[in-house]
């Protein structure tokens, strides 16, 4: 439903701009979301032809370009969201909060738990790989 508000703004935005230039006519709009908006582009492209239309932008090309977002980076912002919550919200929220948290530790902890253990073994290995105590035989001493 916010692909008609957006196409709404988008369109006055046009309309205003063509006033001011003295266009008479639009061929071309490019419009650049990023995908956390999510936007559905037909249902966008339908509100604004709907709005649009008897316009000087009635017939012009859109051209929409859905910008990806990299999940470390949400990741990063939500970390930092919960960090300033944990700091600077009510006791409530941060009671809120932590006990969310604890929760899902309580479910994952064994697991992660689980392989932060195997990362050491692994990493244990290899140092006595390098360092020759591996793979010799011990009759052989």
């Amino acid at each position: 439903m916010h692909e008609i508000r957006i196409a709404e703004d988008l369109s006055l935005i046009i309309l205003e701009t063509t006033r001011m230039k003295k266009l008479s006519k639009v061929t071309k709009v490019n419009i650049s979301f990023g995908q956390l908006i999510q936007i559905v582009p037909d249902i966008f492209e339908f509100a604004f032809r709907e709005i649009v239309r008897n316009s000087v932008v009635q017939d012009a090309e859109i051209d929409i370009e859905i910008i990806p977002v990299k999940m470390k980076w949400l990741a990063w912002l939500t970390a930092t969201y919960i960090i300033w919550a944990l700091i600077f919200s009510t006791w409530l929220s941060r009671l809120y909060l932590l006990t969310m948290y604890a929760n899902y530790l309580l479910f994952f902890g064994p697991y992660f738990l689980g392989r932060l253990k195997a990362y050491y073994r692994r990493e244990k290995f290899k140092r006595d790989m390098q360092a020759g105590q591996i793979g010799t035989d011990e009759s052989d001493k």
